[in-house]
């Protein structure tokens, strides 16, 4: 099994932290299965993902933090253990961990969309660019 460490950024200084470790328990093109441990919340910038996923929250639950309909606010909802949700690739959320203890879950994602980026102060940027501003 396939064990996967990501990190956060250095121009974020979080870039030494472990943000999430994936498990893969099983992945093709068009489908795979990740088992996640969360070890702390997103960084402050909501992101997209590159694939529409369905997540099975298993243990601890989180907040997750959306932009209002506007897109000039935010929402914040509390997402319990056992909750399924599917998530399509364009869903652009945060995750933020219940008094900063770890979370798992159990995702399954589906075939590549599109590119990802994330909402850095209100403007969109693709993940590349990102990842060169904040030196992930």
């Amino acid at each position: 099994m396939e064990k996967i460490i990501i990190r956060g950024c250095e121009g974020r200084g979080d870039g030494d932290h472990p943000y999430l470790t994936r498990w893969v328990l099983f992945r093709k093109k068009w489908l795979a299965i990740y088992f996640h441990k969360f070890h702390r919340s997103d960084a402050d910038d909501l992101h997209d993902h590159p694939w529409n996923f369905i997540s099975i929250i298993l243990w601890r639950g989180y907040f997750e933090q959306t932009f209002t309909p506007n897109g000039h606010a935010f929402n914040f909802k509390r997402i319990l253990p056992g909750t399924i949700i599917y998530r399509k690739s364009t869903h652009a959320h945060r995750v933020i961990l219940i008094e900063n203890k770890p979370a798992y879950t159990l995702v399954i994602r589906f075939k590549d969309k599109f590119n990802w980026g994330f909402y850095h102060k209100g403007i969109y940027l693709p993940f590349r660019n990102y990842f060169r501003k904040f030196g992930c």
